[in-house]
């Protein structure tokens, strides 16, 4: 054969062998089997690959590499199924742009060196577990479009880059340790995503605009480095963070969609940040912050949209707050035995809710002022049927409302003399209170100033008499029409008689009140009625009229008639209150 005729044919023999290979006819891109690759490993060489087909398991089972003894736990053993012994690579990795077309098994290993699979795809399952990756893990819009991609009990000492990977079977994460930077953002989880108790510990954790189409189980994860972000991530399937640690750090969910199932949270914990949910959407289904602690961590959940029912059951708030503003379509929001403690507040101002269960002792402390919120809260809790609790936050909305207002206003007055008498309409003790007080004051000033006498018998009997003599049913009309009239003359007079009793008081001299305590406490008097006698006279202008058989000594009828307006006042303004309390 001639030598051109050789060459020939020596230059078409890669072209027949590839689709003997097993690659498509019409792809260009060269075939590199993984045998080669994996000679390069054993002989510490760089693997360096771009825009290949690799073809073959690249497996490390049979590659005569040195060891290195790790200590791992009984479950690593038992569900990895591998030793304590891990292969050291000390080759540096870089297989860009590439298709790998079998099994990867590169788990239980330790990487020296910087590994690159950036845009490659994974066309079978892809094993790394139990790997170390000592510097860069590059795996940056790359593809495992055939099989699940596990990184169980992965330790990953740099920066690890998953940037907009496709994930199209299941990723599995769980006990892996990111030492470093970790970036997931804009990855595609096509299937189950399954992070449970990871550590993501000294750098950032960027799960931002990530699309989670299955599961997304972050169950006792530990975010303990810095910022964890999942700022607009999509949830289309069910999002578990129960027990999950955001330590130290901002845990950003500004945005997020929540719209396949539940959101659970239960006793997540979050301390020393800020939980920032604002924007969220949480339309999939129930939002549970069961048992969470929130230590120096506000929660912010401002203008979230909520499907469901909403849970801070059992959840503590120390040195926190929880904004709720604006947030809407809240079916249930349960807040019964959470704390709020060491300043923390709550906020609910344009809060869209049906139902809302907490009891006013909780929150009271916390309760961030605002007039609409305080009174759906009101109705809200008289249509669960706490009417104390309801009681209470009206009283407390109130007081609040009143301390606001300037002593310029009327209001303010009008506010704090209702405060005083009845407790804004729901404290009848207060009314009660003060009734008893003014009975004492008032027997004490009659008996200490002698200021009321009783008719005689044989005195009594002659008005008796006189007036079964001269009975009439006109007189008894007139009678009748005359004591409404007094009534009602001692009630428009009342304002005369204070307006007097205030004159005189500010006419006294300062001097004289510096001396009144020491005259009233060395002053004598003589009297000719009996304490007992005055109380009982007392009680009686109060809560009616004066015994007939007692009248007032000249100059005193003015202080019975002004006790007697009084007592209808306040008579009137505790059945009011009463009914208000006992009527519901």
């Amino acid at each position: 054969m001639r030598p051109s005729s050789i060459l020939a044919l020596a230059l078409l023999l890669p072209l027949l062998a590839s689709p003997a290979l097993g690659a498509p006819a019409d792809d260009p891109r060269p075939i590199v089997p993984a045998s080669e690759i994996l000679a390069k490993i054993e002989r510490g060489e760089p693997v360096e690959y771009n825009g290949v087909i690799v073809e073959g398991d690249l497996d490390l089972g049979e590659v005569d590499l040195p060891t290195k003894h790790v200590e791992r736990t009984e479950m690593e053993l038992n569900i990895l199924k591998i030793n304590n012994v891990s292969k050291l690579i000390n080759s540096s990795i870089i297989i860009k742009n590439c298709e790998i077309s079998d099994n990867v098994d590169l788990g239980n290993s330790i990487f020296q060196n910087g590994v690159s699979f950036e845009g490659t795809n994974f066309t079978n399952l892809t094993w790394f577990s139990g790997s170390s990756f000592e510097g860069n893990a590059d795996f940056r819009d790359s593809q495992s479009s055939g099989g699940d991609a596990n990184f169980w009990w992965a330790n990953f000492g740099g920066p690890a880059n998953f940037r907009e990977v496709e994930f199209g079977g299941g990723a599995l994460f769980c006990w892996a340790k990111f030492n470093r930077y970790a970036d997931f953002m804009r990855a595609v989880f096509s299937s189950f995503a399954d992070f449970s108790a990871a550590e993501f510990s000294f750098g950032d954790a960027d799960f931002s605009h990530v699309v989670f189409s299955d599961i997304a189980n972050f169950n006792e994860v530990q975010f303990s480095g810095r910022d964890v972000n999942f700022r607009g991530a999509k949830f289309s399937g069910r999002a578990n963070f129960e027990k999950a640690q955001f330590t130290d750090r901002d845990a950003n969910f500004r945005g997020a969609e929540f719209s396949g199932g539940d959101a659970n949270f239960e006793e997540a914990h979050f301390s020393g940040g800020e939980a920032n949910f604002s924007g969220a959407d949480f339309s999939g289904g129930n939002v549970e912050f069961v048992g969470a602690d929130f230590s120096g961590s506000n929660a912010d959940f401002r203008k979230v949209d909520f499907g469901d029912d909403v849970s801070f059951e059992d959840s503590s708030f120390d040195h926190a707050n929880l904004t709720l503003e604006d947030a809407r379509e809240i079916r249930i929001l349960r807040l019964s035995n959470s704390t709020f403690e060491n300043e923390s507040t709550i906020s609910l101002k344009g809060t869209d809710y049906e139902w809302l269960y907490v009891h006013w002792d909780q929150i009271k402390y916390g309760f961030v002022y605002n007039g609409e919120a305080y009174l759906i809260l009101i109705k809200n809790l008289r249509n669960i049927e706490y009417f104390e609790d309801a009681d209470d936050c009206y009283y407390q909305y109130r007081r609040e409302r009143q301390a606001m207002r300037s002593w310029w206003e009327m209001a303010k007055y009008i506010d704090i003399l209702a405060w005083l008498t009845c407790g804004y309409g729901i404290r009848p003790g207060y009314t009660l209170g003060w009734s008893l007080v003014l009975v004492s004051f008032f027997g004490i000033v009659f008996w200490a100033g002698n200021g009321i006498y009783r008719i005689t018998t044989q005195n009594q009997n002659n008005a008796i008499e006189k007036a079964e003599k001269e009975w009439r049913f006109s007189s008894t009309c007139c009678q009748a029409s005359n004591k409404i009239y007094k009534i009602i003359k001692r009630i428009l007079a009342a304002p005369k008689i204070l307006r007097k009793v205030l004159s005189a008081l500010l006419k006294i001299r300062p001097s004289t009140l510096r001396r009144l305590p020491g005259r009233i406490w060395n002053s004598s008097f003589v009297t000719d009625l009996s304490l007992k006698d005055a109380l009982y006279f007392s009680t009686m202008v109060f809560v009616s009229q004066p015994p007939h058989d007692w009248r007032p000594k000249e100059g005193w009828k003015y202080w019975v008639m002004l006790e007697d307006v009084l007592g209808w006042l306040l008579l009137a303004l505790f059945l009011v209150t009463l009914g208000n309390v006992m009527i519901r």
